[in-house]
């Protein structure tokens, strides 16, 4: 199970994503969003796109 501390800045547009794997920064709007791997052991951005609200999102890695 991770666990995974989120901390919100420039009104939901910027999150900067702490977890015991890493740090990531992820840009983006409800419903669309680019996460860029900045420390640790993820080393792919990726892409998620989802409904807001439903709980459905689907999470890409790009260049795979």
């Amino acid at each position: 199970m991770k666990f995974q501390k989120r901390n919100n800045f420039l009104n939901g547009l910027l999150r900067i994503n702490t977890s015991g794997s890493g740090v990531s920064a992820s840009i983006g709007v409800p419903g669309f969003r680019v996460n860029i791997p900045l420390l640790g052991k993820a080393k792919t951005p990726g892409v998620t796109v989802g409904i807001p609200g439903s709980g459905i999102s689907h999470h890409q890695k790009l260049g795979e």
